[in-house]
Formats: structure tokens, C-alpha cells, sequence
């Protein structure tokens, strides 16, 4: 089983290795200007032959030689040039590289094969320590479809943006006293709506038994109606509201990066990555410091640590202190350390967002055991966080309490539902 389970990773990388270079050989051609075609054509015919008496002239008398000066004392004298007519010769056809170095050669292709081989490697390591069993291609095509869902708008959206807004629109101010556009900040808030309206909706269809089972984190989940506690969480100040006008003034008054007014260049993954661990850390940092000093704690973090057996709803519920030291601050800094275009941090900004509403899930994911292998947080991690509150601070990634050794497993907490 194992064996064939690499087998699979591997055929399924080498799969989109080659459909990804026959993808981009195909656009490529389409390119080629048509008259290019005709060349061979034009210059192979013969010139057609005039049929009026061809008129001779005699040939101009040869100036005579002028005296051997020396250049310094003749200034009319010109150095030597020589004409020679152009000869139309056929084009050589050039000789193209091979496919897979026509391949490599693109920046964006080699990103994605090794995006295509990490994630092979990811998963054969992951069957291999849990085994076969333990995957599930119906959770994997619900994961994807939820996170596909938060990612809605800067994949859907970045393909095509230039035939959607006019071009003013999306150009970066020559000077600091300008006004950017208020384009880029738009969509950048669009993306965060668009992504947690998916997290509504599939939250939704699994209170309604329509998106799987259901197994509580812990030994019994929170009972509350879907209403209340979507409207309970979009109202937050501390939440949405506070972020909005964090992003509105940073981004209007050119606080942030020029390079995050930038529309060229795509998603930068790896980037995106980046923004992701470093946020994560700053956050990590801020949340030790809020729960070291008391006085501090007491008036920004305790507010949240109310709830002990948290739902999803009550990601955002705390108070304004808080969302500062351990959200907006974050951010600041994570902006001035890693640079990027807009739909970089667009990525980054919805799922970080909506990644963080996701942890505070009173039920398991069907991508919890795969995140906890890549040492990425999960409800179960997050929710030993609220019953113990000495143990893991950091929200995205376990990395952060490994290191510290500040890290408690679920799978320890005997009131824990850990179905992995």
C-alpha cells in the first residue's frame, strides 16, 4: 500500500508537470505574428521584371584625389565609410529548446512544479505515517473546496483584472502627496468578505449534516442558534470593524509598502507563506507578553478567555486592546518586513482572516490531520489553548510552542474528542 501510494504521488506530480509545459508551449505559439508566415514567400519570389526600356546614365566622372593631409589640419577630411546593400536572405528557422527547459525557463512554471512536488512528498509522508486508511479523498475535495472558496477573489479575479478596470485605476502615485486609488483597497476587503462568506456558508452546511459528520473538539460542543452567532460575529467592532479602518488608513495615506499598490505579477506564493509565518510569530510573541504580565492580561486579553469551550463565532470576540497587540500589530509589522504586490497580500489578508476564525471551530475539520503533520493549527490545538491557558499561544502554526517547548498535544487532554 505504501509503495503504491508513492506511486500515485508521483504520477500525479508528473502529471501536472506535463500539462502545465503543453499548457504554457500552447500560448506560446499563439503568440508568433502571422506575417511571419509569409516571409519565406516574399523573399523567395522573384522580382517582377519591367517591361519599359530600361534608361542608362553615364556614370558620374571620379573626383580627383585630394591632398594627403593630415587630419588634424583638415578638418573636411572624413574617415572612410563603407555602403554595402542589404541581402534579403530566407530566415534559418531557429532551433527550439526542449520542452521541460522551455518549462523550467518560466518563472511561474517552476513555482508550480515544485509547488506539485512538495505537496507529492507532503503526502506520501503523511500516508506513510498514518497510513492508507487514514486518507480520505472525500475530505480532501471538501478541504479544497473551502479553501478554494476563501481564496475566491484572488484567483478568479487576477487572470483577468486588466479587461475588468481601467488602467488609471490601478497605477501607483509618482508622489507621496497623492492620493492612491481606492481600487486596490476595495478588493482587498472584498477578498476577506468573499472568503468568510464561504466560511459561513460551509460552517452552515455542517450544522445542517450536509458537508459531513460531525465530531465536537471537546466532550461536548457549545448549543446556540446559527443566527445569533453570525450576527453576534459580524458585529464585533473589535473585529471586522477595527481591521477595516486599519487597512482604509494605512492603505490611503501610503503608510503601507509601494510595492502592495502594485497590480502586476500574480499571486506570489512563496510570499504569501511569509506574510503568513512571520504574522504568526509577531502574534505569538504579543500573546506570551499579554499573558506574562497580569495587569496587561486583565485588560486586553481576558475579555476573550471567557470562553473555554469556544465556537467559531467567538474568533473575534474580545476587546479593542486586544485585537491591537495581537492582530493590528502584527500586521504593521509584517508589512514593513515582507514586500509584495497587491494580490500577494490580498491571498494573505483573507487567509490569515478567515484561517484565524477557523481555529476557534467547536468541531474538527476534515484537513485537521493534515495540517497537524505540516505542524499547521488546528480547533484542537487552539481549544487547549482556551482550557489551559498556559499552552499554545500560536494560532496558524505549531511551530512557534515546539520551539519554546510551551506546546501541549490534544491528544493528551483525556476530555478531548481527538477522532486522529
Amino acid at each position: 500500500m505504501r509503495i503504491s501510494a508513492v506511486i500515485l504521488s508521483l504520477c500525479a506530480a508528473e502529471m501536472l508537470f506535463w500539462v502545465h509545459a503543453s499548457a504554457s508551449e500552447t500560448i506560446a505559439t499563439q503568440h508568433i505574428p502571422a506575417h511571419l508566415s509569409n516571409t519565406k514567400k516574399i523573399h523567395l519570389e522573384d522580382p517582377p521584371v519591367s517591361e519599359e526600356p530600361v534608361m542608362e546614365f553615364p556614370l558620374p566622372a571620379p573626383e580627383p584625389a585630394m591632398p594627403k593631409n593630415d587630419s588634424s589640419t583638415n578638418p573636411l577630411r572624413q574617415p572612410h565609410v563603407r555602403h554595402t546593400h542589404d541581402v534579403l536572405k530566407e530566415p534559418q528557422p531557429q532551433q527550439r529548446p526542449p520542452r521541460w527547459k522551455a518549462f523550467l525557463a518560466d518563472q511561474e512554471n517552476g513555482v508550480a512544479l515544485l509547488a506539485a512536488t512538495l505537496a507529492a512528498m507532503v503526502l506520501a509522508g503523511f500516508i506513510f505515517k498514518h497510513g492508507a486508511s487514514s486518507f480520505s479523498a472525500v475530505g480532501v475535495v471538501r478541504s479544497g473546496l473551502v479553501w478554494a472558496g476563501v481564496l475566491a477573489l484572488p484567483l478568479c479575479l487576477n487572470p483577468f483584472w486588466e479587461r475588468v478596470f481601467p488602467s488609471a485605476w490601478c497605477t501607483v502615485p509618482s508622489t507621496s502627496k497623492e492620493w492612491p486609488s481606492a481600487l486596490g483597497l476595495s478588493l482587498g476587503l472584498l477578498g476577506v468578505a468573499v472568503g468568510q462568506l464561504f466560511v459561513l456558508l460551509y460552517h452552515w452546511l455542517r450544522r445542517a449534516r450536509l458537508f459531513g459528520g460531525l465530531t465536537p473538539v471537546q466532550a461536548k460542543a457549545v448549543e446556540y442558534e446559527f443566527g445569533e452567532g453570525m450576527m453576534t460575529h459580524l458585529a464585533q467592532p473589535e473585529g471586522f470593524v477595527l481591521m477595516g479602518a486599519y487597512l482604509t488608513i494605512t492603505w490611503m495615506f501610503r503608510i503601507m509598502p509601494d510595492s502592495y499598490y502594485n497590480f502586476y505579477g500574480g499571486v506570489q506564493w512563496p510570499l504569501v507563506l511569509l506574510q503568513l509565518l512571520v504574522t504568526d510569530a509577531t502574534q505569538f510573541g504579543m500573546h506570551m507578553l499579554e499573558h506574562i504580565f497580569k495587569n496587561l492580561y486583565k485588560k486586553s486579553h481576558k475579555p476573550h478567555h471567557r470562553f473555554t469551550n469556544p465556537r467559531l463565532f467567538d474568533a473575534f470576540n474580545g476587546s479593542w486592546a486586544d485585537t491591537c497587540l495581537m492582530i493590528l500589530l502584527p500586521l504593521v509589522v509584517t508589512a514593513q518586513l515582507v514586500h509584495c504586490n497587491l494580490w500577494s497580500y490580498i491571498a494573505f489578508g483573507t487567509m490569515y482572516a478567515n484561517w484565524l476564525t477557523l481555529i476557534h471551530s467547536e468541531w474538527h475539520h476534515p484537513w485537521d490531520q493534515l495540517f497537524r503533520f505540516v505542524g499547521a493549527g488546528t480547533p484542537a490545538d487552539h481549544h487547549v489553548h482556551h482550557a489551559f491557558f498556559v499552552h499554545n499561544y500560536g494560532h496558524l502554526f505549531l511551530y512557534w510552542d515546539r520551539l519554546f517547548r510551551t506546546y501541549k498535544n490534544p491528544q493528551e487532554v483525556t476530555t478531548f474528542n481527538m477522532i486522529y
